[in-house]
C-alpha cells in the first residue's frame, strides 16, 4: 500500500508541476508580447513625433538657408556697387564667390545679359529671358519683384560642367539696371539641411539594444531614405536584406519580418509622406524573460520536490502507519488473540475505527464466552439425565 501511495502522489506532483511550468511559461511569453507590443507602439508615436518636428525644422532651415543665400546676393551687390572694378576680370568674380563660399556667382546687364560670371562660358552668351527657368529673374529688373529665392533645380551647365542640382537667389544690381544672382551646389545645400535632414534621421538609432528603423518614401515597397545602419539609403527592403514581410498572427497590427536571416516583430505608420518601420529581434521580446524563466523553473522543481516529500511523510505518519497499526491488531486478533485492542489515535477517523474495532471484537469475545458457559450448562444437564437414566443397583 506504501508503494501505491507514494506512486500516485509522485504522478500528482509531476502533473501539478508541468501544469504550474507550462502555465507560467504561457503567462511570460504573453506578457513579454504584451511589453514588446507597448514599447514598440510608443518608440514608432515617438518616432512619428520626432519626424513632424525634423520637417518642421527643415522647412526652417530651408528657409534659413534661402534667406542665407539672399543675404549674401544683397552683400556682393553692395560690393560691386563700392568696387565695380571688380567685374573687370573674371578673376575677381570668381574671388568673391569664394569669399562668399558660392558655387555660381552671375551679373546681369539691364536687358538680363550675363556680362561676368564664375562659368566663362555664361558670359555674353546667356541672357536670362531666353530660358524658362531664369525669366522669372527679369521681373528684378523690371522692379516687379525685389528679389526671388528658388527651390532646389536641376542645372544642365553647373559649375563643374555637368548636370547638377543647384539653389538659387537673385536681387536686382545695387546703383544700375541688372540682377545678382547666386547659387549653392547640392552639396553646399546638403550640408546646410544636413542637421535637419530626415535622411540622417534613422542613422545611428536603436532601442532596446537590437531595435532598428526603417523610414520608406513610398509605402512599403518603396525606396529606404534613412535607416538605423545608415547604409540602406536608396534601397527597397528586399535589397536591404529583408527576406520576408508578414502580418504577425500572434499580435495585431504587428508585421513578421526576416532580416539578414533573422527574425524580427514590427510595427509601421505612415508619417509625413514617410512610411515608419520600428523593428526588433524576436530573439530580444524573450530574452530578459529566459534568465527568469529559468529561476522559476528551479523554484518549481524545489518547491514541488518539498511538497512531495512533505506530503509522503505526513501519509506515511498519518494514513500509512494507521493502516499498519490496524492491520497489525487485526492480523492477532484473527490468529486468536482476542485480548488485542486496537489503539490508532492518528486522526478522527482512526480513533472512530479503531473503537469500532474494538467493541466488535468485544462482542465477539462476549458472544464466545456465553456460548461456551451454555455448553457446559448443557453438558452438565446432558450428564445428569444420563446419570439419572441409569440403575443405580446391579443385581
Amino acid at each position: 500500500m506504501t508503494s501505491i501511495f507514494h506512486k500516485w502522489l509522485l504522478i500528482f506532483t509531476i502533473g501539478a508541476f508541468l501544469s504550474a511550468y507550462f502555465t507560467t511559461q504561457y503567462l511570460h511569453v504573453k506578457q513579454s508580447e504584451r511589453q514588446a507590443q507597448r514599447a514598440l507602439l510608443a518608440e514608432l508615436k515617438y518616432v512619428s513625433e520626432q519626424i513632424t518636428d525634423f520637417k518642421n525644422k527643415e522647412a526652417q532651415q530651408n528657409y534659413f538657408a534661402k534667406e542665407t543665400l539672399l543675404g549674401k546676393a544683397y552683400a556682393g551687390g553692395e560690393i560691386l556697387d563700392k568696387a565695380p572694378e571688380i567685374l573687370r576680370s573674371q578673376s575677381g568674380v570668381s574671388e568673391l564667390a569664394r569669399l562668399f563660399s558660392l558655387a555660381e556667382l552671375d551679373i546681369t546687364d539691364k536687358t538680363g545679359l550675363i556680362i561676368r560670371s564664375t562659368d566663362p562660358a555664361l558670359e555674353n552668351t546667356f541672357r536670362y529671358s531666353d530660358h524658362p527657368e531664369t525669366a522669372v529673374y527679369m521681373d528684378l529688373i523690371t522692379g516687379k519683384k525685389s528679389d526671388i529665392t528658388e527651390d532646389p533645380r536641376l542645372n544642365a551647365a553647373g559649375p563643374s560642367g555637368e548636370d547638377q542640382w543647384m539653389l538659387y537667389a537673385g536681387v536686382p544690381r545695387s546703383g544700375r539696371k541688372g540682377i545678382i544672382e547666386i547659387g549653392y551646389t547640392d552639396a553646399q545645400y546638403d550640408k546646410i539641411m544636413s542637421s535637419v535632414s530626415i535622411t540622417n534621421f534613422a542613422t545611428n538609432y536603436d532601442f532596446m539594444n537590437t531595435g532598428c528603423l526603417f523610414i520608406l518614401d513610398n509605402g512599403i515597397d518603396g525606396n529606404i531614405i534613412s535607416s538605423t545602419s545608415g547604409k540602406d539609403r536608396g534601397k527597397t527592403l528586399a535589397q536591404a536584406g529583408i527576406t520576408s514581410v508578414k502580418p504577425s498572427e500572434r499580435l495585431p497590427g504587428a508585421l513578421n519580418l526576416v532580416l539578414n536571416g533573422n527574425k524580427y516583430i514590427a510595427y509601421s505608420e505612415p508619417c509625413c509622406g514617410f512610411l515608419v518601420i520600428v523593428m526588433l529581434p524576436s530573439g530580444e521580446i524573450y530574452k530578459s524573460g529566459n534568465t527568469l524563466m529559468m529561476w522559476i523553473t528551479l523554484f518549481y522543481c524545489i518547491l514541488f520536490a518539498l511538497v512531495y516529500f512533505m506530503m509522503s511523510g505526513l501519509l506515511d505518519r498519518i494514513v500509512i502507519r494507521g493502516f499498519n497499526e490496524t492491520n497489525n491488531a487485526l492480523t492477532k486478533i484473527v490468529d486468536g488473540n482476542l485480548g488485542q485492542k486496537v489503539d490508532v489515535a492518528t486522526t478522527s477517523e482512526f480513533v472512530s475505527l479503531s473503537a469500532g474495532i474494538n467493541t466488535t471484537v468485544d462482542a465477539l469475545n462476549k458472544a464466545i464466552t456465553e456460548a461456551a458457559h451454555r455448553m457446559d450448562k448443557d453438558l452438565e444437564f446432558a450428564h445428569a439425565i444420563q446419570t439419572s437414566a441409569l440403575p443405580t443397583i446391579f443385581p
